[in-house]
């Protein structure tokens, strides 16, 4: 994210490393913001705003998908534009079934286990239980016996895997 972007602020859902594209609370689209991560000295960086869904859908056209398994990478990807060409380019060879995850590719889930796996441990198994949660929060992660779920949450957001409520 370059000018325009909101300076300082945390990554999106899952944002793309050559972008840092993220979500605008509760759209699934909206607003670029910049990289959670250090940016290399003279590295030029382009705002790229998430795609709304029927602007994702068309960048989708590519690969024939299905409407309603459009709607899912566009729900998966937040309209990550990076992400959601390397989740419809997953579906190539099979469509999820309905309900389902999105399968990861690799890469991603590369980009994603370095992000995970550079957290603190204690914060790790914090995402762990929101993750087993259908609605977690930091009231219902605090319930659960994460003491420190408000700090986990920052660091998580901080990291580009989660993304706060209030943007």
């Amino acid at each position: 994210a370059g000018a325009g972007a909101e300076s300082g602020a945390p990554g999106g859902p899952l944002p793309d490393p050559g972008t840092g594209t993220g979500t605008a609370p509760g759209t699934g689209y909206g607003r670029a913001r910049r990289a959670p991560w250090p940016v290399p000295p003279g590295t030029a960086e382009i705002a790229v705003p998430p795609l709304a869904p029927d602007e994702l859908a068309e960048l989708l056209d590519q690969y024939g998908l299905p409407a309603r398994v459009a709607n899912t990478v566009h729900a998966e990807s937040g309209g990550n534009p990076y992400l959601a060409l390397a989740l419809g380019g997953a579906f190539t060879d099979r469509l999820p079934r309905h309900g389902r995850p999105v399968p990861l590719p690799r890469h991603v889930h590369a980009l994603i286990s370095e992000r995970v796996a550079a957290l603190p441990s204690q914060t790790r198994e914090t995402l762990l239980v929101a993750a087993l949660a259908a609605h977690p929060t930091a009231e219902l992660l605090l319930r659960a016996g994460r003491a420190d779920a408000e700090r986990d949450i920052r660091r998580a957001v901080e990291a580009g895997l989660l993304v706060s409520e209030s943007g």
